[in-house]
């Protein structure tokens, strides 16, 4: 079967490892209770706290 990639960008799901950096530039554009909700949705995903 050939290939159909592009090179185009894909979106994949973020490691445990980048979520604490991804919550840094979340807060860094859009503010602190923001940062707080994606925390809080993220520790019920994971159950863990980033």
């Amino acid at each position: 079967m050939e290939s159909t990639d592009t090179g185009s960008p894909r979106a994949r799901a973020a490691t445990a490892e980048e979520i604490p950096a991804l919550l840094d530039l979340l807060e860094a554009v859009a503010g602190p209770r923001r940062r707080k909700a994606m925390k809080d949705l993220t520790r019920s995903i994971l159950g863990t706290d980033p």
